[in-house]
């Protein structure tokens, strides 16, 4: 067992937990983020989107072992002008889908200890730890 088995994020039954189309997955994130962020910020058609802008941006990070794609999304406090940032890192596999190695950042900590078993699953996880981090928790 190598340091790569150990970080990534696995399923009930031990397997990797991988995602298809990282573009999907964004999607889905910034669907799912923007709900979060209505709950503090109200559903003003005017401001809702505003105020609860979600940021979503990738790139691609070059080790000496591999290549691995950084997801940062974020969601701004509402308590001020600061940001709630969440850092997903993934491993491209030999079929070209990705693996989710790390989940970090507000209100989050999932590695290789963390049994996540769909794609849908860590999302929920991400925007429950990014609304306790908002509530102050």
């Amino acid at each position: 067992m190598s340091w790569k088995d150990i970080i990534k994020i696995k399923t009930d039954d031990g397997n990797y937990l991988i995602v298809k189309d990282v573009e999907k997955f964004k999607r889905a994130l910034r669907s799912h983020l923007r709900q979060v962020g209505l709950l503090f910020y109200g559903t003003s058609e005017k401001t809702k989107f505003r105020a609860s802008h979600i940021y979503i941006a990738d790139k691609w990070l070059e080790t000496d072992y591999n290549t691995r794609l950084e997801i940062y999304a974020s969601v701004r406090n509402p308590k001020g002008t600061s940001r709630e940032p969440v850092i997903t890192t993934l491993e491209e596999n030999e079929e070209g889908d990705f693996i989710f190695l790390t989940v970090m950042g507000a209100g989050i900590n999932l590695g290789g200890n963390s049994i996540i078993n769909s794609e849908k699953e860590l999302i929920e996880a991400i925007g429950q730890g990014v609304e306790r981090d908002l509530q102050g928790e």
